[in-house]
């Protein structure tokens, strides 16, 4: 296996633009040379010669003084599940191989504006809630990326680009991240513009990143949402300034340990005792929920999560899914034919019902407000499974998934000499607090 662990953070490589020391162009071709003589198969499509010509019209920029942003030559890679106009975008479908999309989804176009280099198209499963890629875990080539953002967790991992975009219904973003020991961060739903990205269920989908840092996570969802074409679309993201420093002795965080915490085996549970105990060596203040009333309300509702944003998705998916099952019955895998029939069998009161318990959870997570600032609890059930045909447990992503909350996974952890992500909930529409938040805990230095 090739050397997976990020030697510089993309802050530091602009850093170097900046003062001469590099050119975007040379580090393109560093990082074109590197997803050349990568094994993982973590990209399904690249473009390498516009991404130069964009790498020369950035290098130009910096040395003149005039770049564009923190994005400004910056090679990122896009889920194969978000459209572009230079590469294919096929959701790795047979029934839309080739599928060629006349203009970028918005959030390409705004990265392209802030002069980042796409390189490529990241691999997904099919669809996004389909079966699995091909794609190998940096860590260990016999153990799964996690999905269905497995190209994104795999190559930002592996040093292949700083960041590629990514999308979550479910667990997409969180679980990959956790599994190939990345920053992966889900906004707040509806944050982010959605436009030219494939659906899965309206509700649930997130568009997000999978990132070498904190930092470059931030610079990418930043430069998505203040740009103006985002509100345009009726996603809001409020004009954010830099990160905030944040004391870590500062930070109240609720320990969230739900029913499913009975998925990690015994290494995983010590690994993430053992990481509150730093955390709180660091003047965290920790505060376990489960002995509080709240807590203990929280639970039973947080229990019954996975399976109504199950429910939720297979009503939501109806179209265009259906009509794909109808139309073309030959060219749909059988992960997503099941979808499609689970989505005839969800009810309208079933999906009212499963929004009026969203709903709920929603009010007992705000009563949570005036005692913590943060939710704290694993990204993955462990570390990634054995196997490639199974992309893991999703259990512990889909709380803020279905609620819609920020979250984001800090790779802090390791079992067994494999990453395992540290996951942070924040409250709906404070993802510059808990981005800023993310960042004083990633202070300390991974295990």
């Amino acid at each position: 296996m090739q050397d997976h662990h990020v030697q510089r953070r993309f802050a530091d490589i602009r850093h170097d633009f900046e003062r001469g020391h590099l050119t975007p162009r040379a580090y393109l071709e560093e990082q074109i040379a590197r997803i050349a003589s990568s094994s993982l198969r973590a990209f399904c499509a690249t473009a390498f010669d516009e991404a130069r010509q964009a790498a020369d019209a950035s290098t130009q920029r910096y040395r003149h003084g005039q770049a564009l942003g923190p994005c400004d030559g910056m090679p990122v890679g896009i889920k194969d599940v978000i459209d572009t106009a230079d590469m294919a975008t096929e959701y790795h479908s047979r029934l839309f191989k080739g599928h060629r999309p006349r203009i970028d989804a918005l959030c390409v176009s705004a990265l392209r504006r802030g002069g980042a280099l796409v390189v490529g198209k990241t691999a997904t499963t099919e669809f996004a809630i389909g079966a699995a890629t091909e794609t190998v875990n940096p860590h260990d080539a016999a153990h799964t990326p996690g999905g269905s953002s497995s190209g994104a967790g795999a190559a930002v991992a592996a040093g292949l680009v700083p960041a590629s975009l990514a999308t979550q219904t479910q667990g997409s973003i969180l679980r990959p991240a956790s599994y190939c020991g990345a920053v992966g961060f889900k906004p707040t739903w509806g944050a982010l513009s959605l436009a030219g990205v494939h659906p899965a269920a309206a509700s649930q989908d997130h568009l997000g990143v999978i990132a070498d840092s904190v930092q470059t996570a931030w610079d990418i969802l930043n430069e998505i949402g203040c740009d103006r074409a985002n509100a345009t679309h009726g996603a809001h993201w409020p004009a954010l300034p830099a990160l905030m420093a944040v004391p870590p002795s500062s930070i109240r965080a609720g320990i969230l340990r739900t029913p499913h915490l009975a998925e990690l085996p015994d290494g995983a549970l010590q690994a993430f005792d053992d990481a509150l105990r730093r955390l709180s060596g660091r003047g965290v203040a920790l505060i376990e929920l489960s002995g509080t009333p709240t807590g203990m309300a929280i639970a039973p509702s947080f229990k019954a999560i996975p399976e109504l944003s199950r429910r939720v998705l297979a009503f939501e998916l109806a179209h265009p899914f259906q009509q794909y099952g109808q139309r073309y019955p030959d060219r749909i895998g059988h992960r997503v034919k099941s979808w499609i029939q689970e989505s005839y069998t969800v009810s309208a009161a079933d999906y009212d019902k499963a929004k009026r318990q969203r709903a709920h959870a929603l009010r007992l997570i705000e009563d949570l407000k005036a005692h913590v600032d943060v939710l704290l609890l694993p990204a993955s059930s462990g570390c990634a499974p054995r196997g490639l045909a199974d992309t893991g447990s999703r259990s512990l992503q889909t709380y803020a998934s279905f609620l819609g909350l920020p979250a984001c996974s800090l790779p802090l952890m390791r079992v067994d000499g494999l990453p395992f992500g540290l996951q942070l909930i924040g409250f709906s529409g404070e993802d510059h607090r808990l981005a800023s938040m993310a960042q004083a805990l990633m202070g300390g230095s991974p295990p």
